[in-house]
């Protein structure tokens, strides 16, 4: 009768442990309960993955339970890349471990000329310089000039750098500002720029105005879209939603708790 007991005490042990590693294991694909998959949905492309309702607006939006992911589509991207000897990075922000642009800042209003100034570490350099370029808001280059070093670069500190770029206002209103490492390599793993937003005066025209497209005025666009006209409830929630460009320079519905507890059902 002891054994008995012992052996049954192990078997409960056994399958409890079981029972932990399946669901502390699951991930992805595999996650059948509905609040495990929830969990694990963290982005956009999370979201899909886990099959979870996509709803064809612009941009896209991945609703799971009352999490609501939106696509980014954007013009300036972020992304970081490591090797084992250096780190590259594409932000949008005015500063990173390699670079830190003092002038203009970002959202900033300028005009031509333009100066830029700020500091980089000396591998941001080669031969004293590194390219800087100024776009519209459709990707089009307006000037472009190298920053020069204005100290020894040969170092792995921080060197101060100026740039003045000369240009026409462009009409879309707004624009990029990007600073890229040197790179003569051409190896993407040595590559990284910084990119910041600008806003422009004097523009010769006022930039396009942002409308409400598709059948069911669920698209925000610069231009008519023509939607499969299948209704969707969650469309109902860009009624009082306001469509206007975003920062990245394209229309969008503009993000907000009213706008996302909506779309979440809420």
């Amino acid at each position: 009768m002891k054994n008995s007991f012992w052996i049954a005490v192990a078997i409960l042990v056994v399958i409890l442990g079981l029972g932990i590693f399946y669901f502390s294991s699951c991930s992805g694909l595999s996650c059948s309960a509905d609040s495990q998959k929830i969990s694990q949905a963290v982005s956009f492309e999370k979201c899909v993955e886990l099959g979870f309702p996509i709803m064809e607006t612009s941009p896209r939006q991945c609703v799971a339970g009352e999490k609501v992911f939106i696509e980014q589509i954007a013009v300036i991207p972020t992304t970081t890349t490591t090797t084992t000897t250096t780190t590259s990075t594409t932000t949008s922000n005015t500063s990173n471990s390699n670079i830190r642009v003092t002038t203009p800042t970002s959202s900033s209003t300028v005009k031509s000329p333009l100066v830029v100034k700020g500091e980089a570490r000396g591998t941001w350099y080669f031969e004293a310089s590194f390219p800087v370029k100024l776009l519209d808001a459709n990707g089009k280059v307006l000037a472009q000039a190298p920053a020069q070093a204005k100290s020894d670069w040969m170092t792995n500190d921080f060197v101060p750098f100026e740039a003045t770029l000369t240009f026409t206002a462009p009409t879309t209103g707004i624009g990029t500002l990007v600073l890229s490492k040197d790179n003569p390599s051409g190896l993407p793993q040595n590559a990284g720029e910084i990119r910041i937003p600008v806003k422009f005066t004097g523009a010769t025209t006022t930039a396009i105005a942002c409308i409400r497209s598709g059948c069911s005025g669920e698209i925000c666009s610069d231009q008519n879209q023509v939607s499969n006209c299948i209704y969707k409830p969650e469309f109902a929630c860009y009624a009082k939603a306001k469509c206007e460009r975003q920062m990245s320079g394209q229309c969008g519905w503009t993000q907000t708790s009213a706008l996302s507890m909506c779309l979440s059902g809420k």
